[in-house]
């Protein structure tokens, strides 16, 4: 899936503020809104997400009313988008991916289509949900809505650590 959005900030930034100095412009210190736009074209996503990201990346010092006014915004994105954001925000091993046969041979190789048939046979994983985790122990576990409070507790715990 897509590198945690937060390190293409970083990459971003640290590009357009090389080429900043080696042309002896004043250095930059924001990625401007067409930037963001170009980033959220790149993953197929909405630039609400990114902008939402971007945001997060930006505060300093964060208070329980700006995670809770980040949470409220993150609540109404798309179901993509919060599985974008979800991703940029959690460990690889907790990743949740789109149902798709590409997505399935990524996790678990040669033995994707024996692990889902196994994880439907036990009722964890159908063909038919949009979204599913790659569960080292079960399998694959689907599910068709993310949901808010799974958000909200990541975005939540990204602050804690990264601040």
């Amino acid at each position: 899936m897509q590198r945690t959005i937060f390190g293409i900030f970083a990459l971003w930034l640290s590009k357009k503020q090389e080429l900043d100095f080696s042309v002896g412009r004043e250095i930059s210190t924001d990625i401007n809104g067409k930037e963001l736009t170009i980033l959220a074209n790149q993953y197929k996503v909405s630039d609400n997400v990114v902008k939402l990201a971007y945001s997060m990346w930006k505060v300093a010092k964060p208070t329980q009313k700006i995670i809770w006014r980040i949470c409220q915004k993150a609540t109404k994105l798309n179901n993509k988008d919060k599985v974008f954001l979800y991703n940029s925000l959690c460990s690889p091993q907790d990743m949740v991916f789109e149902n798709t046969d590409h997505n399935k041979k990524a996790c678990r190789g040669d033995k994707a289509e024996q692990v889902a048939t196994e994880s439907a046979e036990i009722g964890l994983y159908s063909v038919s949900d949009d979204f599913f985790f790659n569960d080292k122990d079960f399998g694959f576990m689907s599910f068709n809505k993310f949901r808010n409070f799974e958000l909200s507790f990541a975005i939540n715990g990204w602050f804690s650590l990264e601040k």
